[in-house]
């Protein structure tokens, strides 16, 4: 066997300096998203804010905070999502907003709603304007209904509402909150502040390029983004059974894909966290630079080879939080194995692991062919497991009576099969 095998055409697996070197030259090179409007208009906001506790004059910045009936309802920074501090509102709480401020009628007739739209109504909820100047507030909601809205200056909360609808939509400032809703349709979508889907079983946005911060829809089985380029935050799409990104660059975050039994993304470049990828038996991303430790495929054939002598090597990481019981045929794994909750771990033929193996709750662990840890090894669980004969290169975090059974065992052996000694 070549140790020398190249995966995609970004990175070798053998040559562990090289590998860094090479990992950190790609990231730099890859052409990064960054949006400044949000910390720009965030601090917009705080100079209005300022001027209001020296004039006491609203700027209409600020109207984004008060719902459609003039009171305060609230502003959130779109640079965190964190509400601005209370001492730079104080005040304007007690402020009341005229009807001619919070509405305004374009030259073409459209509606535009300046301020944020609040309705606890538990039915159908139907919005008429073609932009809202601040959030959207309808955590009661069963149906929406926005034919015409095209851009959100807040966050949209449907929370309860099992469908939306939002064909013209095109921009949403901060994040989409629907954990009801089946089926998301936003065919004009290009940008949004973070997506939280809990219970969406298709996506469909076919315009959708960036994701400002989370995207999380571990429940959809069908997404369509043939457009998606960036993502800065997570992006967990753990239901897709075949996941294709075709234009996806850059995700800040980790990615979660368990299920999916194919990912083929391959223009993606720069991953800040972990792709998680652990039911995959291929995975195409031919641009995309990571380290063994970095990635979890144990069944994905482009990290997978036989030695000469027949041994299965895994040059990926086994990261599973979710698995009670864990068995691997590896002989070498050039990487981690993260299993800490566990119950059982079967590893009859692994000698070597370059990185840490956690199993913080497992109460069995089989590996009598270990010779060799690289990282840390937490068995904190296991009272029959002592690696006596495992060279460590981290902490060895063991149970407490570890140690004392195993030397009880090899008392026992050695008065049953070897001469005996003397206790």
């Amino acid at each position: 066997m070549d140790e020398a095998v190249e995966i995609g055409r970004s990175w070798r697996i053998s040559e562990a300096d090289k590998q860094i070197h090479k990992n950190q030259k790609t990231r730099m090179s890859v052409q990064l998203y960054h949006d400044t409007s949000s910390y720009e208009w965030d601090l917009r906001v705080r100079d209005a804010c300022a001027e209001y506790q020296r004039t006491r004059r609203i700027d209409e910045l600020l109207i984004a905070g008060f719902s459609q009936h003039g009171r305060w309802h609230g502003l959130r920074q779109r640079s965190n999502g964190v509400e601005f501090p209370a001492w730079l509102m104080n005040g304007l709480q007690a402020e009341t907003i005229p009807k001619n401020r919070l509405e305004r009628v374009s030259e073409t007739g459209e509606f535009h709603l300046l301020s944020s739209y609040v309705d606890d109504r538990t039915g159908e909820v139907h919005l008429p304007w073609h932009s809202v100047g601040g959030a959207v507030h309808l955590e009661k909601a069963a149906v929406v209904r926005a034919p015409n809205l095209r851009v959100v200056g807040g966050e949209v909360v449907a929370w309860s509402a099992t469908e939306i609808e939002i064909p013209c939509l095109e921009r949403i400032e901060e994040s989409l909150w629907a954990g009801a809703v089946t089926e998301l349709h936003a065919p004009k979508l290009t940008s949004v502040g973070g997506l939280y889907l809990a219970g969406a079983a298709t996506i469909h946005a076919p315009d959708l390029g960036v994701v400002n911060g989370e995207f999380l829809a571990r429940s959809a089985g069908c997404a369509s983004l043939p457009k998606l380029a960036h993502v800065l935050a997570d992006l967990n799409l753990d239901g897709v059974n075949d996941l294709s990104l075709p234009a996806l660059r850059q995700v800040e975050g980790a990615i979660q894909a368990d299920r999916a039994k194919r990912v083929s993304s391959p223009e993606l470049a720069r991953v800040a966290g972990y792709v998680s990828c652990n039911r995959a038996r291929s995975i195409h991303a031919p641009c995309l630079v990571l380290a063994p430790h970095e990635i979890s495929a144990p069944h994905a054939r482009e990290f997978i080879r036989v030695g000469s002598g027949g041994e299965r090597i895994l040059h990926a990481s086994i990261r599973n939080e979710g698995k009670i019981a864990v068995r691997t045929d590896f002989t070498h794994i050039h990487g981690d194995l993260l299993v800490p909750h566990a119950k059982r771990i079967s590893a009859p033929n692994l000698v070597s692991l370059s990185g840490s193996l956690e199993a913080d709750e497992a109460i069995a662990v089989d590996a009598p062919s270990l010779r060799w840890v690289g990282g840390d090894l937490i068995t904190e669980s296991a009272p029959d497991f002592f690696p006596a004969q495992v060279l460590c290169g981290g902490e060895w975090v063991g149970h407490p009576e570890a140690r004392k059974r195993w030397a009880e065992r090899q008392a026992r052996h050695a008065l049953r099969d070897g001469p005996g000694f003397e206790l």
